[in-house]
């Protein structure tokens, strides 16, 4: 799957993007109320997945914005974003996508990252955990390349904030780490400038309606059916072009599981 990119295009994973089709709730953005980095191993002590005092760096640090796994030299750098969803005044269900930009590594031979977004609901606070915590929900793996250029990516997130708001969560989290079970022998990626500077950071852009209201009019009825009816081809089948929306579940295909979503948004 593709999508426009600030300088080149981009190939996704079928998990990643679905495009909006409601109605506006009027620009509304979401801005990173907290963020830090943590720095596992090498001379920030031992090497071991968990974040402790001699590893944590809330805002600022010389190695703000960036992700790395080098298991052969016992080092790991994780970033995590946190927004406060206490202000946020919309009904759900919400349509929502997390905005970011990444660049590659920038040490020749050094292979691809694979770049793992996890999100959790979570405090107020950045707190130690954050970086570890748990239950925590792969939302999606992107692939950047050594040296590529910064490249803009937009990742559905509608499941995981609906999710928040009807648990009452004072916040919900992104973690950015490399893949944890990568077997190459070290990579990189960078946000595009310092995750402390606001400019930099992801947000989060929501809009009003059902993630099943594909063709935007503020409703699920049988127009958006007819669609679905479609894109529909079963586990595994993949997604048709223009079919995203549908993949309601963000599994990589459109089957009985989207359409007990798309069954129970539906308004007639």
């Amino acid at each position: 799957m593709r999508i426009k990119a600030i300088i080149q295009t981009s190939v996704l994973v079928p998990i990643l993007i679905r495009p909006f089709g409601g109605p506006a709730l009027g620009d509304v953005r979401i801005h990173a109320a907290q963020t830090g980095t943590m720095l596992d191993g090498s001379i920030f002590g031992p090497f071991d997945g968990f974040a402790d005092h001699a590893d944590w760096y809330p805002d600022a640090c010389n190695y703000a914005g960036s992700m790395a796994l080098v298991p052969l030299h016992g080092m790991e750098q994780r970033v995590v974003f946190k927004y406060d969803l206490s202000e946020l005044a919309a009904e759900t269900p919400v349509q929502a996508a997390l905005h970011l930009t990444l660049r590659g590594g920038t040490k020749h031979g050094m292979p691809d990252a694979e770049v793992r977004v996890y999100s959790y609901v979570t405090g107020p606070s950045l707190v130690l955990s954050d970086f570890h915590d748990g239950p925590a929900v792969l939302r999606a793996s992107v692939a950047v390349p050594c040296f590529q250029p910064p490249t803009a990516f937009v990742i559905e997130i509608s499941g995981a904030l609906n999710d928040a708001l009807a648990a009452g969560a004072e916040a919900i989290a992104f973690r950015l780490q490399i893949d944890p079970d990568s077997e190459e022998t070290g990579s990189q990626a960078f946000l595009y400038g310092p995750d402390f500077q606001m400019p930099f950071r992801p947000y989060i852009e929501v809009q009003e309606g059902a993630p099943s209201d594909c063709d935007g009019d503020g409703d699920v009825d049988l127009i958006d059916f007819g669609g679905f009816a479609g894109c529909l081809l079963g586990p595994g089948g993949g997604i048709d072009t223009d079919c995203d929306c549908f993949d309601l579940d963000d599994d990589g295909d459109v089957d009985l599981g989207d359409f007990a979503v798309f069954q129970a948004e539906f308004t007639g």
